[in-house]
């Protein structure tokens, strides 16, 4: 059987549509997916909100509003209008966050517009950050962002920051604005406009004065083009 302890209000009545389905309170919301089959929606839990929706096997909206579950094992804490399709994958909160199928194990804390397209990413808050797909032989070491906004790992681990991007094995960009490492590995990246496109094993820092010229310290990197250069 299935449960709705209460809620419901005004033709937006609590909906359960598989075995062991549990709704507690709220206003519209579903548990299961309204099919044929009573086994494969069954344990999905909602703790209340309005027009939340968990829709596959022990997958749980805990509360919000227009949040969406179909990732088997996975969970929505609350907020507004975020996704979970992914298995055993995780959405705390925020806003318009979305894990999408196929991209397990995947966890996106809060903020706001973030998206993940890789299994075992991680976004911790911020806005419109984005853990890419990837193709890379071996598969990327890790990929996390700690918050920020408009920042992409395709491999790596951005920790803040605007417009940066980390796409190289084993290598943080820890803030700043248009930072980029690609290709190369083992790299450490910050400042404004840094960028490591080759050498690995790299420490790079620069800064954009005034919209002229550049301050840019490099260790064992590319671009400067020496050792350590500031010019």
């Amino acid at each position: 059987g299935a449960l709705v302890l209460g809620g419901g209000w005004n033709g937006n009545e609590q909906f359960v549509s598989d075995s062991f389905d549990v709704i507690v309170g709220g206003v519209g919301n579903i548990a299961g997916n309204n099919n044929t089959n009573l086994a494969d929606a069954q344990n999905a839990f909602v703790g209340g909100g309005y027009h939340n929706f968990a829709m596959k096997n022990y997958t749980s909206v805990v509360g919000g509003q227009l949040n969406s579950n179909s990732g088997a094992y996975s969970i929505i804490g609350g907020g507004l209008a975020n996704t979970n399709d992914g298995n055993f994958s995780s959405v705390g909160g925020g806003t318009n966050n979305n894990i999408p199928v196929s991209y397990d194990h995947a966890i996106i804390l809060g903020g706001d517009n973030n998206s993940i397209g890789f299994k075992y990413g991680i976004i911790y808050g911020g806005r419109a950050n984005n853990i890419g797909n990837t193709s890379y032989s071996p598969p990327a070491s890790s990929q996390m962002i700690f918050g920020g906004e408009n920042n992409l790992s395709l491999n790596g681990i951005v920790i803040g920051g605007k417009g940066n991007i980390s796409s190289s094995y084993y290598t943080t960009i820890l803030g700043g604005q248009n930072n980029s490492s690609t290709i190369s590995r083992y790299n450490l990246v910050f400042g404004n406009g840094a960028n490591i496109n080759l050498d690995s094993n790299a420490i790079v820092f620069a800064h954009t004065l005034s919209g002229v010229g550049r301050t840019r310290f490099g260790l064992g990197d590319n671009d400067p083009k020496t050792s350590v250069d500031n010019d």
